[in-house]
């Protein structure tokens, strides 16, 4: 709720690699997690008309340097992989500021690309190793209402996020092809794709967690 009420925010940490961060949400606490939380301002947005789309970045929030081991915040966990026309700082902003990039955890990307009828994925896969494409979006009839979260005694938990329709941010495809191809309809609002890799990453933030890779969202008409 509070990112709604920033709309000039461009950037936002769909995967923060610190252990004490809820990038896959928190029951108790009623935290979504944080492609939920994605879905739920895009929308928004696109509704409301604010205009700007919020991109997802990834990082590692390195504090810890000397040793490697789930529970300490070391480096190489999240990133962002840009398409800059220079290594330079004013290019690769700029590239950034116009969505040129995507967020990985160790999944490599070959291309990107949306024409306004369909989104295409291609990834360049490792020898052994397979990998799921989720395309999520919103179509634009959906269910924009909400209400607050409640805890066992049926009152609203203290600093939850607020509970949202499942119209949002719903799985339009899912595919184990590469390219991965998600064509539109011509009703959603916006469309992205989430890779999963069947490799675990070397040193995750929680154990068991695959390599993974966030393109940006595209939107029809822009």
């Amino acid at each position: 709720e509070a990112l709604l009420d920033v709309p000039k925010l461009q950037f936002f940490e769909v995967y923060n690699g610190h252990p004490s961060v809820d990038n896959w949400g928190n029951e108790a606490k009623g935290f979504h997690p944080t492609d939920r939380i994605w879905d739920i301002v895009l929308s928004m947005r696109q509704r409301r008309g604010d205009g700007r789309i919020l991109y997802g970045v990834g990082t590692d929030d390195t504090h810890d340097y000397f040793k490697r081991a789930i529970g300490e915040s070391n480096s190489g966990r999240g990133w962002i992989q840009v398409l800059a026309d220079s290594l330079t700082p004013e290019s690769i902003i700029a590239a950034m500021k116009d969505g040129s990039f995507y967020a990985s955890t160790g999944v490599t990307l070959d291309s990107i690309s949306f024409d306004g009828k369909k989104m295409t994925v291609a990834i360049e896969a490792e020898d052994g190793v397979t990998y799921t494409t989720k395309f999520f979006g919103t179509r634009k009839d959906f269910d924009p209402t909400s209400e607050p979260k409640l805890g066992e005694d049926g009152k609203p938990v203290a600093g939850a996020s607020k509970v949202y329709s499942d119209e949002i941010g719903e799985t339009l495809l899912e595919t184990t092809e590469n390219p991965a191809v998600y064509e539109l309809n011509g009703d959603e609002l916006y469309v992205r794709a989430k890779i999963i890799s069947s490799k675990e990453q070397e040193n995750p933030f929680k154990a068991g967690d695959l390599e993974t890779a966030w393109t940006q969202p595209a939107i029809p008409g822009r």
